[in-house]
């Protein structure tokens, strides 16, 4: 049976029906009353060889081209497994992971012998194979020491050659152990990189432990890096099967820390800036205990100063629609009154997530009724997902995106 797979979006409401009992154990959805439960988490759960999809906030999967689907998927799970590989974690992150750092190991394992497979192929063990006039190489000096020269009209010549050949054991157990491995990581997620389920069934005459211990062995006769880092993946991987039930989760309920970091990297953001902004206090006792207020991006065009917040809120999902409270605009006007003072413009916006077909799209301002003038409007702006994850896997700005956008807020 090939991959299957569900796809929701983090957020959403629904019947508890659609979605496996243990995932309100571990934290994945919560019980909303009537059979019903919400989506806790953004990312990929396997389960019982169904794919498990959790979108970001803001997609909209009845306006989601199906030929786009798996492609979303897989921009996802690609930045979802940047994100735990390559930058530092929050507190609350850490914890989350470290109630599941076999799942994180298994991940990372399954998605390196993907990948590996896909570039390589299978273990390839190759014996070498000493013949008589075979189709190898000739091994002159032990032709010339073994084998009895013809004279002919004053010519040595030799009839019977020993050749060289190096041949393939299509049968090692080796491969045939990588082989298993590599069809168990293709029903995990092999649909994310269109690879299709082998349907015969790999056999082994060897127990998990047996094979540990022959991967071990041949460990110690093998020098190339490949044959080497994959013997040392594969062992992992049986390690990790063995030790328990696992399967490939990669999933987070801290998806706006992904999405402020990523919008960081695009706009950009000008981290020396923040030591602008005043610091509220507590006086006790005759002494100043500091709070840290930290907007999220900040920005310099010329001498205007854009001041960006990353709210990862499903503004219009068709069952989820929410926007920023109080506290959210206080805080974001309060930046603005501090730092107006050091430039000639300033810019202030909230970012949220969403699938448009501009880039970007407005979706109105905010502001204190009959204080405007004083405090100023904040500019509210949907931005693509699809395109945010393609930046940030290829490492591109969204320069000419900012721009577009603060040209627009002229004309509100």
């Amino acid at each position: 049976m090939d991959k299957i797979f569900k796809v929701f979006v983090e957020g959403s409401v629904l019947s508890s029906e659609k979605i496996p009992e243990s995932f309100l154990k571990a934290g994945y959805v919560e019980s909303k009353g009537n059979g019903n439960i919400i989506i806790k988490v953004c990312g990929l759960i396997n389960f019982n060889n169904i794919l498990y999809v959790f979108m970001p906030k803001g997609y909209d999967l009845n306006n989601l081209p199906k030929n786009q689907e798996i492609k979303s998927i897989k921009l996802l799970y690609e930045i979802l497994l940047n994100h735990n590989l390559s930058n530092p974690l929050t507190d609350e992150e850490v914890e989350w992971n470290g109630k599941q750092i076999k799942n994180q190991n298994y991940v990372k394992t399954v998605t390196w012998l993907i990948n590996d497979y896909q570039e390589n192929g299978y273990y390839q063990n190759e014996e070498t194979k000493i013949e008589t006039n075979g189709k190898g190489r000739v091994l002159w000096n032990k032709t010339l020491r073994q084998k009895m020269p013809y004279i002919i009209n004053d010519e040595v010549l030799y009839l019977d050659m020993y050749t060289k050949r190096n041949e393939q054991n299509i049968n090692d157990i080796i491969r045939l152990i990588h082989k298993k491995v590599i069809q168990n990581c293709i029903r995990e997620i092999g649909l994310l990189y269109n690879l299709k389920q082998v349907h015969e069934e790999i056999e082994l005459p060897y127990s998990i432990d047996q094979q540990i211990i022959i991967l071990h062995k041949k460990l110690n006769t093998v020098y190339t890096d490949r044959k080497i880092s994959l013997l040392k993946q594969l062992i992992n991987y049986l390690e990790l099967k063995h030790s328990g039930k696992l399967a490939f989760t990669l999933a987070t309920p801290y998806f706006y820390n992904v999405w402020e970091l990523m919008l960081r990297k695009l706009f950009n953001h000008e981290e020396e800036l923040q030591g602008l902004v005043p610091k509220p206090y507590w006086e006790i006792n005759g002494i100043k205990n500091y709070t840290k207020q930290i907007p999220d991006i900040l920005i310099t065009k010329d001498d205007s100063l854009v001041i960006i917040d990353a709210k990862y809120y499903s503004i219009d999902s068709g069952q989820v629609k929410k926007f920023p409270g109080w506290p959210s605009i206080v805080k974001q006007l309060y930046y603005n009154l501090s730092l107006k003072k050091y430039y000639k413009k300033t810019y202030n916006i909230f970012i949220f997530p969403k699938i448009v077909s501009n880039s970007f799209e407005y979706i109105g301002k905010t502001s204190v009724k009959g204080l405007e003038t004083e405090y100023g409007y904040i500019y509210a702006y949907a931005i693509d997902i699809n395109d945010v994850f393609e930046y940030y896997k290829y490492n591109r700005e969204m320069k000419e995106i900012i721009d577009l956008i603060i040209k627009d807020t002229m004309t509100r």
